[in-house]
């Protein structure tokens, strides 16, 4: 997918006091019929590793591997997608 726009965001958690930061990436799937995402990533690691050791730009082509998991609790249905 190429990223067509990345922003960051950051912040300290109103619980925890841990430090956060967020990136919003805007994908884009090429083709006759383009194919477009949002995909947020947070991290609160230390040193914002995870993120850093990507770099990611606009105009670059990435792939991206999407693990899809339902579970359920409080019998509400949870949609988790680890990137």
């Amino acid at each position: 997918m190429k990223i067509t726009d990345v922003e960051l965001s950051e912040g300290v958690s109103q619980r925890t006091g841990n430090t956060w930061r967020r990136v919003k990436m805007l994908l884009e799937k090429p083709g006759m019929f383009p194919q477009r995402a949002q995909l947020d990533v947070l991290d609160s690691s230390e040193g914002y590793t995870k993120l850093q050791r990507f770099n990611l730009q606009p105009g670059m082509i990435k792939t991206f591997y999407l693990r899809f998991r339902l579970s359920e609790w409080n019998g509400k249905q949870i949609t988790n997608i680890d990137v």
